[in-house]
């Protein structure tokens, strides 16, 4: 498990760090991991939200689909 104050740049500097919780788990075919994030302003809950995916899961599943070690 990981847990850590997370911000995007995008944030004001009154908002809040938010929380990122990151477990991980072994599944029949391979692994799991599973993201809660929390307390992220509502101005960039889509942005994060997007985020997500665009930079960090799509590029993690292309990486592992070209079963580099």
């Amino acid at each position: 498990m990981i847990v850590q104050s997370w911000r995007s740049a995008a944030w004001k500097k009154a908002d809040t760090d938010s929380i990122l919780i990151l477990t991980f788990a072994k599944t029949p075919s391979g692994g799991r991991v599973d993201l809660v994030h929390v307390d992220v302003p509502e101005h960039d809950h889509k942005g994060v939200t997007q985020g997500w995916t665009k930079y960090y899961w799509e590029p993690w599943r292309t990486y592992l689909a070209a079963g580099r070690p």
